[in-house]
């Protein structure tokens, strides 16, 4: 039971730590998005449904 309760904890601990490296951002449409490529740290695409492509650059 405390190996169960561990791993919980470690999981839980990883999950906040990972949650925290993400700022969401406004896409500007309301399509989904499905997927990004950045081709620096401050340049990257998005794809999603209907053929959108927001660009960010920060």
């Amino acid at each position: 039971m405390k190996k169960i309760i561990s791993v919980l904890l470690v999981v839980h601990c990883s999950l906040l730590i990972a949650k925290a490296q993400w700022i969401q951002q406004n896409s500007g449409t309301n399509q989904n998005l499905r997927d990004v490529e950045f081709i620096n740290d401050k340049t990257g695409w998005a794809v999603g449904d209907g053929g959108v492509v927001p660009k960010d650059n920060k």
